[in-house]
């Protein structure tokens, strides 16, 4: 999803710090894409202020997050190659695997309603089944809704990649300067049908942006006397609004802007410890969990609801809770299995090959 420029030109703290924020953030997400969408913040209690906190503050935030490391890896990996270079291999890493990917789901989606009568938000039959309008939007999303929406991100952090390096070949160090303008088209949304979601192009100019001027990942510690307080106001505003500031755009901005450094700053917090050792671990399945989880927690709700409960059940908090690490776990047990596949197909896939293992060791010197 991130394209990681030579390890040597990032120190071991912000590597691992980045590790964090990737597997901690996707996780995130994924629950905002749980099966299916709750309303949290009418529900009472203790999954009120659950899933509202989860889903409407960290899952969301978590996409500014990603879009600002993306930024801030993006100028690091321009001083390697160009900007040209960079674009395919985006293309390659980020935009084909969605393709995949959402061709799997809307496939398995349309074989569930033509087979079993079971409607589901990517495909319930009563759209258009016009061939080219269903490549053209469910799985290549130039436009429309792709057939897997959790997916869209991608297609935006490709789609922004593209926008970010044309303003930095036009205006160059001068780059800071066009901030305010995607500022305010982020706010009005328009953007479309470049980016869908202008944030990411937002935060991923910052990123891009603070990297050029010398800015390290490591300088949100010292933000933290500002940050914190700002984030205990993000999440009473969110749970209980009283000023109605974060309703607007520009309060979304806001708090995505304050979660994105408090995000950071946790993870930096992690990456002298070894718990952030163990979590950055993970960091190379999260992409592949990424693009399979949509399908992945589809399949798991159907089962849920015929065995278990729907989403009025009390229940059905186990399922939200646990479907992303399920996700996971599947992304983790596929990896070695899809490492044995011929290198076009793993780029498919997962957007990268690694090499083949060896079927039987190779025989010991004499």
């Amino acid at each position: 999803m991130i394209i990681t420029p030579a390890k040597a030109t990032i120190d071991r703290v912000t590597s691992l710090q980045i590790s964090i924020v990737r597997v901690v953030c996707i996780l995130f997400m994924m629950t905002v894409h749980v099966n299916p969408a709750v309303d949290w913040s009418a529900r009472q209690g203790f999954d009120m202020v659950m899933g509202v906190i989860v889903t409407d503050v960290l899952g969301r935030a978590s996409v500014a997050a990603l879009s600002f490391v993306s930024g801030w890896l993006l100028y690091e990996t321009l001083r390697n190659l160009p900007a040209t270079t960079i674009a395919m291999k985006r293309l390659s890493a980020v935009y084909v695997p969605m393709v995949t990917w959402n061709t799997v789901h809307l496939a398995l989606m349309m074989a569930a309603f033509f087979w079993l009568g079971v409607q589901t938000d990517s495909f319930d039959g009563s759209g258009s089944t016009n061939a080219l309008n269903l490549i053209a939007t469910k799985i290549l999303f130039l436009f429309g809704e792709p057939a897997n929406e959790s997916l869209g991100f991608l297609r935006d952090l490709f789609a922004s990649a593209l926008v970010v390096l044309a303003l930095h070949r036009i205006f160059g160090q001068r780059l800071a300067l066009t901030l305010p303008i995607v500022f305010v088209l982020s706010v009005y949304h328009a953007m479309e049908p470049i980016v869908f979601r202008p944030n990411i192009t937002l935060f991923m100019l910052a990123g891009f942006v603070l990297r050029q001027h010398g800015g390290g990942l490591q300088w949100v510690s010292g933000l933290r006397v500002v940050s914190l307080p700002l984030f205990g106001f993000v999440i009473v505003e969110t749970l209980w609004p009283m000023t109605g500031l974060l309703g607007t755009e520009v309060g979304n901005i806001f708090r995505r802007a304050v979660l994105t450094v408090v995000a950071l700053d946790v993870a930096l917090l992690l990456a002298r410890t070894s718990m952030g050792v163990f979590v950055g671990r993970f960091d190379r399945h999260t992409f592949l969990a990424y693009l399979c989880h949509g399908t992945v927690i589809s399949i798991l709700w159907v089962l849920w609801k015929q065995s278990v409960g729907n989403e009025t059940d009390p229940s059905y908090l186990v399922f939200f809770v646990s479907a992303p690490f399920v996700a996971f776990v599947c992304a983790i047990l596929a990896a070695p299995i899809i490492s044995f596949l011929p290198t076009p197909v793993q780029i498919m896939i997962r957007g990268k090959a690694k090499s083949r293992p060896a079927l039987h060791p190779a025989p010991a010197p004499l």
